[in-house]
């Protein structure tokens, strides 16, 4: 199978467009539920997981490294943030400083339609001794499970549907919406941050007061974040106005057409 590299330097009348969706893939953990109510635990199981062979695995080239819940393009990503990166060694003095230096059992509930291959997180805990078995299950089951705080680890997706950090932080991680995203996670001062931010005009002052609240997240790890989607649209280079939406649909059927001299001839009629 060709894949997008041998795309673009073999056909070279295919032009392609890409972009990082508003999409998020993390690990959330139920903060309530011991071992994971410690917040060195949650550390120690994100410097556990080697992203980079998530992304290689799970998306090949169709995926951005996640460093945060905010993804690149978004106002308040902070591309000098590092994030978690692979550290077994301090993965295991951190639950060994916790009190799990044999490690624990867990399970990671996961969506039954999600590929198998997300299965390489579970060697990648299993090094530092966090023994996680995968459930696979439907929505329906996975939701009943949050709700009723069955589930000490879930995989989810958020797809943002306004490119602002407030979809990101607010909605996710303000305690007022726990309901929403089942998230046992709660911080007074990312709660005071994420609804100031909704109301401050300045661009860089909320910038700013974003890159703090990443920066408060990542040092609570309620989740281990994973992966931005990326997305993108292969067409002939003839083919003129394409544009690349971060929102669904990706490309919109109009105002595209082939260019011919002067004569532009629509290349497809608007739905």
């Amino acid at each position: 199978m060709t894949d997008l590299s041998e795309l673009k330097e073999r056909a070279a009348d295919v032009q392609v467009l890409e972009a990082v969706q508003l999409q998020t893939r993390m690990l959330v953990f139920d903060c309530e539920r011991p071992p994971l109510s410690d917040r060195r635990v949650r550390q120690a199981v994100s410097l556990a997981i080697d992203r980079r062979r998530f992304l290689r695995e799970v998306y090949g080239e169709m995926a951005e490294l996640s460093i945060g819940p905010i993804p690149p393009g978004v106002l308040g990503y902070d591309p000098g943030e590092r994030g978690y990166e692979h550290d077994p060694d301090r993965a295991r003095a951190l639950l060994q400083d916790a009190g799990y230096a044999d490690g624990f059992d867990t399970e990671i509930w996961w969506p039954q339609s999600v590929s198998s291959a997300v299965e390489c997180l579970k060697e990648d805990l299993a090094a530092v001794g966090v023994r996680a078995e995968f459930r696979y299950v439907e929505a329906e089951e996975m939701e009943r499970g949050l709700k009723l705080g069955a589930v000490p680890i879930t995989g989810r997706d958020w797809f943002a549907d306004y490119p602002d950090p407030d979809n990101f932080t607010y909605v996710l991680f303000n305690s007022s919406n726990r309901n929403l995203f089942i998230n046992t996670y709660s911080n007074e001062e990312v709660d005071r941050l994420t609804a100031e931010g909704r109301s401050v005009m300045n661009r860089e002052q909320r910038a700013g007061i974003y890159r703090e609240v990443t920066k408060l997240i990542l040092e609570d790890a309620p989740c281990a974040f994973l992966a931005h989607r990326r997305s993108f649209v292969a067409h002939r280079s003839d083919l003129e106005g394409v544009t690349l939406h971060l929102l669904s649909p990706s490309v919109t059927p109009k105002d595209l057409w082939f260019a011919n001299g002067a004569d532009k001839t629509q290349a497809a009629a608007e739905k």
